[in-house]
């Protein structure tokens, strides 16, 4: 080759790259299927939801079966605590922690093709959620492909919006994956097919439900999931799915270690679920979805 042409062609290159007729973006790794969560995942969630009450240092719970009823939570200043869960769930202003993913959800991830410690998240919700119709986070493939998607703020933009510590957590499972003493292992390549240890976690002024006998404390409502991988990012416009095993599948552990509900024999109305207070300490944040550590793989 020609001594000034050698001499000339990075220069030229780098005008080419300049106007954008021929640069490249950097190669991507195609196959990371091991961090790849993209796809169509269907929600089931636990037989019961629990609702606390924190007020003071004591948390007051109860477990309803759905969301509707009546639940109550002893008095107060010597005003009885209860409030219709189906009437709350059903204001517009309000977003109830069963409602925010719908009947399935399609996940996005940014950058998909590059290894990387972490990755954004984009998460729609099918049409059957009352929710925000974008939920945005990060999945952490260090710590056994957790994921955090904020919930803070959703509502009409009033005082009854969920607050700052409300969060939807969970880990994304890996096909023949094991766990030994809390450390989750998985075969290179395997891909991810589901969503385990799931929990939306709400956080709403007691005021909203309770009205001014609620202004001085913080109501939460948290409900446990999984979710099934059941199809591919570019096929998730429509969901011809049908009645699919997640449909019968319900968690075997209980949400929380609180103690059972029993059925109001007082002056709530027959069908209340009532609690009495715990010990569990209140607390600001959802409790921790799996144990911290650096995966094996």
């Amino acid at each position: 080759m020609n001594k000034g042409l050698r001499n000339t062609l990075p220069f030229l290159l780098g005008v080419i790259c300049l106007l954008g007729l021929g640069c490249k973006e950097p190669p991507q790794d195609e196959a990371n299927v091991e961090q790849d969560v993209r796809g169509l995942y269907a929600p089931v969630y636990h037989d019961t939801l629990v609702i606390k009450l924190h007020i003071g240092d004591t948390v007051r719970a109860a477990k309803p079966s759905a969301y509707e009823g009546y639940v109550e939570f002893g008095t107060l200043d010597g005003e009885l605590l209860i409030f219709d869960l189906g009437e709350f769930c059903a204001r517009t202003d309000i977003v109830c922690s069963g409602e925010i993913l719908g009947g399935g959800a399609s996940i996005d991830q940014l950058d998909a093709g590059l290894r990387l410690g972490s990755h954004g998240l984009r998460v729609t919700p099918d049409d059957t959620s009352s929710g925000p119709a974008l939920l945005e986070g990060v999945v952490d493939h260090n710590a056994y492909d957790a994921f955090i998607l904020d919930a803070s703020a959703l509502g009409e933009g009033g005082e009854c919006d969920t607050q700052g510590s409300s969060t939807i957590r969970g880990r994304f499972t890996h096909t023949y994956e094991t766990e030994d003493q809390g450390v989750i292992t998985w075969a290179s390549g395997e891909k991810v097919d589901g969503i385990a240890k799931g929990r939306v976690f709400l956080s709403f002024p007691g005021s909203c439900a309770f009205g001014p006998l609620g202004e001085s404390f913080e109501m939460t409502m948290e409900h446990e999931f999984i979710a099934y991988r059941i199809g591919d990012l570019s096929t998730t416009g429509t969901s011809d799915a049908g009645t699919s095993e997640a449909d019968a599948v319900a968690l075997d552990s209980d949400p929380t270690e609180d103690g059972g509900t029993k059925v109001s024999d007082g002056a709530a109305p027959a069908d209340a679920t009532t609690t009495t207070d715990v010990a569990a300490p209140p607390t600001d944040t959802p409790p921790a979805m799996m144990d911290a550590g650096t995966p094996s793989n």
